[in-house]
């Protein structure tokens, strides 16, 4: 995660609803980015959340995006290591 906050249009992609608004401010804050971290270290993507619950994702491929918006979908109610566990299953499926 770079930190940067650039504002502009977003192309391509995809939006997806959280359940919550908490899950949401949680992704915002970092208490809920385990997800996203180990998302980051195996796939490039990019991620735009609010505080609406809605979701912006875009990878390099289609595949990639439907990836990362499971694991973010999925992650809500996992541990830092149930979401690392996560991440790794839905990329080794995603690969083969």
């Amino acid at each position: 995660m770079t930190g940067q906050s650039l504002y502009g249009e977003l192309n391509g992609g995809t939006v997806i609803e959280l359940s919550s608004l908490r899950y949401a401010r949680a992704l915002l804050d970092g208490s809920g980015a385990a997800v996203l971290r180990s998302l980051g270290e195996r796939l490039p993507f990019e991620i735009a959340c609010g505080l609406n619950g809605r979701v912006w994702v875009k990878a390099s491929s289609v595949v990639n995006t439907i990836v990362v918006s499971n694991a973010v979908l999925n992650a809500e109610f996992l541990s830092k290591e149930q979401s690392k566990k996560m991440v790794s299953t839905l990329l080794q499926h995603a690969l083969d």
